[in-house]
């Protein structure tokens, strides 16, 4: 491991590594600066407990570091400045500087999961109740793609990528039924609803 005379205090090796992610790794300018956010974090706690040496700090430090911007941060965020410095730590070690990785093991704390919100029954009636604009005395077409995309998302449960990729071909309008393809390019079938098929049926003229 390199002694703490030979390697540059960190500040200059954060420095050192903002511009290695600019001119080698060539990232925008916005990401670089979300990096630099970070580690600017980083490197303020170790000045004010007089870590100025990359060799000084040690995992007990990065977990300090982790509880003391949990204040301040969400989990996210938190989750945003580990990574950028185990990134800074990974590029020390690959250009030999370290030989240790005081971020290894240290995972950050988890994001809450919430489940998506839907809607009430009066604001889905409302969604899908039908409005028939005119456009020179003919149904828009616009308002009748949009009433099918509707009914299709309500009465099949389809992914907006299964929608979007959806073959009119394979629509089974004697079964009420269509065949999807989701995720891992896995093929389903799922019902279509009688409203969802007066829809379409409405629209593909």
């Amino acid at each position: 491991m390199a002694g703490l005379a030979e390697l540059p205090p960190l500040a200059q090796l954060r420095d050192e590594f903002l511009g290695y992610l600019q001119t080698i790794r060539r990232l925008s300018p916005h990401t670089v600066e979300g990096y630099r956010r970070d580690l600017d974090l980083f490197t303020e706690f170790c000045s004010e407990r007089n870590l100025i040496s990359a060799t000084a700090i040690d995992g007990a430090d990065v977990r300090g570091w982790i509880a003391q911007i949990r204040h301040h941060l969400g989990a996210r965020s938190v989750q945003r400045a580990l990574s950028a410095l185990r990134s800074f730590y990974k590029y020390l070690q690959r250009t030999h500087k370290l030989d240790c990785n005081p971020v290894t093991g240290i995972s950050a704390p988890k994001a809450p999961r919430h489940l998506p919100k839907t809607l009430e029954i009066d604001q889905t009636q409302q969604l899908l109740q039908k409005k028939e604009n005119k456009i020179n005395g003919e149904n828009d077409f616009i308002a009748l793609r949009d009433q099918a995309i509707m009914e299709l998302f309500y009465s099949s449960g389809l992914r907006l990528s299964e929608l979007i990729a959806l073959n009119v071909a394979t629509i089974d309008f004697h079964e009420a039924q269509a065949e999807i393809i989701g995720k891992g390019n896995k093929t389903r079938i799922v019902p279509i609803g009688s409203v969802a098929l007066h829809a379409l049926r409405e629209w593909l003229p």
